[in-house]
């Protein structure tokens, strides 16, 4: 399922229903999909795409990380950055601040909607390239491209994947490995899916 509060839920009720039938509480297993997928990647991690000593974000929304990213940007390419506030924003208190929270939540969208459809940053901005300059939302794109690009190569640096990683890593492992599907599938031969 998708979050702690409704692994806890399901836990509870499949304990009660295997209760009322008399029958043994266990052979299950419940889980978040992030936690299932991490069970995956450990499995074999080179086939998720990281190392075998790789270290998981803690923060599942990369807060730290992203917000060191969005700051070198920021700083990196002001004159780019600001060109998105005309002369009268530029002067009023704390819109900088406001912006560079906006700038933020745009990456963090833009790399969270990448990695879902397991897109990566060279090939989010290859895509880019052939696209209008001029339209505001290519502008913005780029910008969250760019930030993409940026924060993967920090995890890489770092040796670290995060929550958005792992569903893809998940995934690399299970298409490119019969042994390690078969491994599972009988470990867990059914799965279900809240959703």
């Amino acid at each position: 399922t998708f979050t702690n509060s409704a692994v806890e839920n399901f836990r509870s009720r499949i304990r009660s229903f295997l209760a009322m039938r008399d029958l043994p509480n266990g052979g299950y297993h419940v889980c978040t999909l992030h936690s299932l997928a991490h069970t995956i990647v450990n499995e074999n991690p080179k086939l998720a795409g990281v190392e075998s000593d790789y270290a998981l974000e803690n923060d599942p929304n990369n807060q730290d990380t992203l917000r060191s990213v969005v700051k070198s940007f920021t700083t990196a390419r002001r004159d780019y950055w600001l060109s998105f506030l005309d002369r009268d924003q530029q002067r009023k208190p704390n819109v900088e601040n406001l912006w560079e929270d906006a700038t933020q939540n745009l990456a963090r969208n833009t790399i969270r909607l990448a990695k879902n459809r397991q897109l990566s940053p060279q090939w989010l901005e290859d895509q880019l390239k052939g696209f209008d300059i001029a339209d505001e939302r290519v502008r913005f794109l780029r910008i969250g491209a760019a930030i993409y690009a940026n924060y993967a190569q920090a995890l890489r640096a770092g040796g670290r994947m995060d929550f958005d990683d792992l569903i893809p890593g998940a995934l690399r492992a299970l298409k490119s490995d019969a042994a390690l599907r078969d491994r599972l599938a009988r470990r867990w031969p059914f799965i279900l899916e809240d959703e």
